[in-house]
Parts: structure tokens; C-alpha cells; sequence
């Protein structure tokens, strides 16, 4: 008997093993490649109903910050990151008008959900999207310059604080916030508007900025004609002249949040 060329010898065991580890070996390696692709699939998928969250939630926080309304509420659906409300850099406004130089400043507060490497923030009355060093404006912030010329030019820049405290909340579930307004008296029914600097003449603004989303508003100050520049220590510089003087606004305004 020719055992050597006899298939009788083979090992139905051997073979069941082989195609097991064949099978589990494929299963991992599905696993590995195509679970990362899954889960980020679905944080991007998160991320994007978040920026429309904050986009909705900055329409209404931007009304008490101008007035229009006391109270304004707000939900976002949060699932793992943190929302916090933080410090987030500061602003410096230098200007020279008909009277010479003068200057304003603000810290700048940022209402902001994180999640892994990506950001994103209600600032100055906007919202920016941060991923690593990269940020992206996806509103505008409550700064304008309305340009009518010969001397009717206005820039409109409405600097906002908050009230209370900092906190922050994380986990899954709805997030609810509220935004009031600490001018509204509501035994009276008035609203006690904050104080508007008001410079005429203006010939040269001079903005210095520190913040994580930088990059999104030195492309901001850009397209209203500033010339950005970032020093080495991360500080941004914008400046313009005017040939014809402008009229600069600055609002300091207050509100206060709530979040639960």
C-alpha cells in the first residue's frame, strides 16, 4: 500500500484548525482596520450635528448679547466630550482718532465642547472649529465693518464677558443652556444698556490677540482688509489705515450662562 499518495492521511483536525485561525485571523484584522473607520465615522458624524448645535445656539446667545431678547435657551446633544466655558486668551484694541491714542481690552471667554483633537467654540459671538492646529470660522462673530465711504464708515466690534463663574459638564445626554441678560430688569420691564465706546475719526486700528482659534480670526480681520501677522510667541497682530476715518464702536457687553 502506497501510503505516501493516500489522502487518508490528512488530519480532518489539522485542517479544522487552520481554517479556524484563517477565519479569526480575518475577523482581527477587519476588526483592527475597520473598527477605527467605524468609530470615526460616527465622531464626525457627532461633530457635525455639534457645529450645527453651536451655530443654532450662537443665533440665540447673540440676541441677548445685542439686546433683542432677555433670555434665550438652548440644547446640544453631547456624547463623551466636555463642554466647559474657559478663558481663553485675550484682545487688545489700540486706535488713533482726531484726539490722538487710546486703547481698549478684554479677556476673551470661549464656550467650548472638546472631544479627542477637535474644538468647537462660541467666541467674541461666532463659532470656530479647532481640529490640532487648525481652526476654522463657521459664524461669524459680532464684529462688522460697514464700508459706505467718505467718512461714513463704521466698525462695529461687540466685546463679550461673562457673568458667572466657569464650569464645565461632560458625558452623554442633552445639554441645556440658558443665556440671560444681567441689564434686563424684569420687576421693571427695562433693559439698562451697557455703555457703547464711540471714536470718530478713527485713521489706524491696531488689534492684538492671543486664543486657540487665532487662525480663524486673523482669516476673519482679513477679509474686512486687516493685515495679519502671528508673532513667534503666538501672539496675533492685525492693523489697518484708513484713508478715509472711520467711526470704531466697541460694545462691552455682559451675559450669563447656564448650563445643565
Amino acid at each position: 500500500m502506497n501510503f505516501r499518495g493516500s489522502d487518508e492521511a490528512v488530519s480532518e483536525a489539522v485542517g479544522f484548525i487552520l481554517l479556524t485561525f484563517i477565519i479569526t485571523l480575518s475577523i482581527a484584522i477587519v476588526m483592527m482596520t475597520g473598527y477605527q473607520v467605524f468609530i470615526g465615522m460616527i465622531n464626525e458624524a457627532h461633530m457635525q450635528n455639534m457645529e450645527k448645535g453651536f451655530y443654532l445656539m450662537s443665533n440665540n446667545a447673540n440676541k441677548v448679547v445685542l439686546f433683542e431678547s432677555p433670555q434665550q435657551a438652548s440644547e446640544l446633544k453631547m456624547d463623551g466630550g466636555v463642554l466647559s466655558l474657559k478663558n481663553d486668551g485675550y484682545i487688545n484694541i489700540s486706535y488713533w482718532d482726531n484726539t490722538g491714542f487710546d486703547f481698549d481690552n478684554r479677556s476673551i471667554i470661549a464656550l467650548e465642547y472638546e472631544i479627542g483633537d477637535e474644538k468647537v467654540a462660541y467666541i467674541m459671538g461666532g463659532v470656530c472649529k479647532k481640529e490640532g492646529s487648525y481652526s476654522v470660522m463657521l459664524h461669524e462673530p459680532l464684529i462688522y465693518f460697514n464700508n459706505v465711504g467718505a467718512q461714513n464708515s463704521t466698525l462695529f466690534m461687540s466685546l463679550i464677558g461673562y457673568q458667572n463663574d466657569f464650569g464645565a459638564i461632560a458625558g452623554t445626554g442633552i445639554a441645556h443652556l440658558t443665556f440671560t441678560s444681567p441689564y434686563y430688569s424684569k420687576m421693571l420691564s427695562t433693559i439698562r444698556y451697557p455703555e457703547t465706546k464711540n471714536a470718530s475719526q478713527v485713521s489706524k486700528i491696531n488689534i492684538t490677540m492671543k486664543s486657540d482659534y487665532n487662525y480663524c480670526f486673523s482669516q476673519y480681520f482679513k477679509s474686512l482688509g486687516f493685515n495679519p501677522s502671528m508673532t513667534p510667541d503666538g501672539v496675533l497682530t492685525m492693523e489697518r489705515g484708513f484713508n478715509q476715518p472711520i467711526t470704531l464702536y466697541i460694545q462691552k457687553s455682559l451675559i450669563a450662562v447656564t448650563i445643565s
